[in-house]
C-alpha cells in the first residue's frame, strides 16, 4: 500500500473495509498522525496486525499528531496478535493511540513514548472521546515496559473508561 497523503512517509491509511497486516515491519515513518497505521475517523473498517513490527514511526508536531505507531479512530475495531510495536513517539499514545474496541493478545509494547509535558499513554493511550462508553480495551498475556509519558508512562486513559477494564488486563506484564 503506497502513502495516501502527500507530505508524509510510508504510512498505511485504510479508509474502507478490513485490513490484516500480517508478518511485515512498519518502521521509520513520518506524518501527523497514525504515522505507522492510520485508521482515522473517516474510516469503517477494522484493523488486524499479526506477526508484526511496528518500530521507529514519529508524529510530526501539530494537530492530529496521535498514535505514533497506530492510531485507531474510527467505528470498527483493532486488533493486534503476536505483534511488537517500539520505538515509536508522538503527542499521545506513543505506540498505540485508540478510541476504538481494541484487542491485544501475546503482543510486546516497549520503549514507546509521548512527547512534551502533557502527553498521555506512552505504549498504549486509550482515549474515549468519540466513542465512549461502548469501548472496550482487552490485554491478554502481552508486555508493556519502558513506556514513558507525562501522564501513564505505560497505559493511560483507562479510567475514562467502564470500571471493567481493568479486569480484562490478564497475565500480563504491565
Amino acid at each position: 500500500m503506497e502513502p495516501q497523503n502527500p507530505g508524509t512517509r510510508g504510512r498505511w491509511y485504510p479508509s474502507v473495509g478490513t485490513l490484516t497486516v500480517s508478518d511485515v515491519a512498519i518502521t521509520a515513518n513520518e506524518a501527523g498522525g497514525g504515522a505507522g497505521i492510520l485508521l482515522d475517523n473517516g474510516a469503517t473498517g477494522s484493523l488486524t496486525v499479526i506477526r508484526s513490527t511496528i518500530s521507529g514511526n514519529s508524529t510530526l508536531n501539530g494537530g492530529g499528531d496521535r498514535g505514533g505507531g497506530i492510531y485507531a479512530a474510527s467505528t470498527g475495531q483493532l486488533y493486534v496478535y503476536n505483534s511488537t510495536i517500539s520505538d515509536n513517539s508522538s503527542s499521545a499514545g506513543g505506540g498505540i493511540d485508540t478510541t476504538i474496541t481494541t484487542l491485544i493478545v501475546n503482543s510486546t509494547l516497549a520503549n514507546n513514548r509521548t512527547t512534551g509535558t502533557t502527553g498521555w499513554g506512552g505504549n498504549l493511550d486509550a482515549n474515549y472521546e468519540y466513542h465512549y462508553p461502548q469501548i472496550s480495551i482487552t490485554i491478554q498475556n502481552s508486555i508493556f515496559t519502558d513506556g514513558q509519558a507525562y501522564h501513564g508512562a505505560d497505559i493511560a486513559g483507562l479510567w475514562y473508561l467502564r470500571a471493567t477494564i481493568l479486569s480484562r488486563i490478564k497475565t500480563s506484564l504491565v
